[in-house]
């Protein structure tokens, strides 16, 4: 696949061609960046997956000391780092999940390409736990993985039970395509110590 010709410009950013959900979806959004940063005590690391094309991960990169961003789809990834210049970002083209060292395949959907989601257990596309990652701290963590939300939140305990940062989840009901469900992610985070603060569209801001 040549990357350059599955990109166009859009109103400034690289963005993938066809889409046309995506963009006009994730603008609706970015109300919620502003509302969930004043939640983060601290501003020192923030951990980003589903970074799409960027429109998140800059305002993320603008407010936080560093940002670690996860994006398995090569389009949406060279979007991604096109689109944010920042020297404080790092850029994984890869999957968050339980254990790193494993590997999945993309299921792509043709004008959204926000939905693209990862499936477990085989492919081309690295696996990363959180934990593994050894951060020194965590202040943000932010999850929109079309229901891949639980399998990163479980590869993320230690750093969760340590930093206790704020979590972002976006939760509308695809958590099905790996045998759990919306409320399973809710009691992860409950048996933590964690109380819903707000949610904003489909965004969940989660507190210790």
């Amino acid at each position: 696949m040549n990357l350059a010709d599955a990109c166009t410009d859009r109103e400034g950013w690289l963005w993938p061609k066809g889409d046309g959900m995506t963009w006009v979806t994730v603008q609706k959004e970015l109300d919620e960046i502003p509302v969930l940063v004043a939640l983060c005590p601290r501003k020192r690391i923030c951990v980003q997956a589903g970074g799409n094309g960027g429109l998140w991960v800059r305002p993320l990169a603008e407010a936080f000391e560093q940002v670690f961003t996860f994006e398995p789809d090569p389009v949406n990834f060279r979007c991604l780092v096109n689109n944010v210049p920042h020297g404080n970002v790092t850029f994984t083209q890869g999957a968050l999940g339980i254990t790193g060292g494993r590997w999945c395949s993309l299921t792509t959907h043709k004008g959204n390409p926000g939905a693209t989601h990862v499936n477990y257990g085989n492919g081309k596309v690295p696996v990363y736990a959180i934990d593994e990652l050894m951060l020194p701290g965590l202040d943000l963590l932010q999850l929109d993985i079309e229901g891949a939300e639980l399998s990163a939140l479980q590869g993320a305990v230690q750093s969760i039970e340590t930093y206790r940062p704020v979590i972002c989840v976006e939760l509308r009901n695809h958590a099905g395509r790996y045998g759990n469900d919306d409320e399973a992610v809710r009691r992860f985070l409950r048996e933590r110590g964690y109380t819903m603060e707000r949610r904003m569209h489909f965004d969940e801001f989660w507190i210790p």
